[in-house]
């Protein structure tokens, strides 16, 4: 009896701090987005993490669901979480790679503090599979970049 008190002890004890490992971890990966998006009321925060939390589950049911990584991605984005984001849509463009919103997403995280020759890229790629939204957005901050990526100045 004392023996098997123990062994339950030590496996409670174990069961606890894995436990409290876990959600250490999950507080440590939100605890940044604080100090990247500082206009998010903790309401707003919560219903992103929600969100993020739902588009995981569907993803773990079903990892080809691009549709549930473009919009964990954007629920990341939102946060401020962009390296996580930017993961989402690269998965995301794995299975579809012709999804026009996942380019420009894509582009908008990777332009999070300027606009480069990479995320400009994402963008004529938008543009190129139909979405006229991006147009605008590449004739103001790609323009200079036009030649290299071979998209004629307008």
């Amino acid at each position: 009896m004392k023996y098997t008190l123990i062994i339950l002890f030590a496996l409670m004890t174990k069961i606890f701090f894995a436990q409290t490992k876990k959600d250490t971890l999950n507080e440590v990966s939100f605890e940044l987005e604080k100090y990247f998006n500082t206009s998010l009321t903790e309401e707003e925060r919560k219903h992103y993490k929600d969100a993020i939390y739902m588009y995981s589950q569907k993803i773990h049911k079903n990892p080809t669901d691009a549709s549930a990584y473009l919009n964990r991605g954007a629920a990341y984005a939102e946060l401020g979480l962009y390296p996580y984001a930017l993961s989402d849509y690269n998965h995301c463009l794995k299975i579809d790679s012709t999804l026009s919103v996942a380019y420009y997403n894509r582009a908008l995280a990777k332009a999070r503090f300027s606009y480069n020759k990479n995320a400009c890229i994402d963008i004529k790629k938008a543009i190129e599979y139909g979405l006229e939204l991006a147009e605008p957005l590449f004739n103001e901050k790609c323009l200079r970049y036009s030649s290299e990526i071979g998209m004629p100045k307008k």
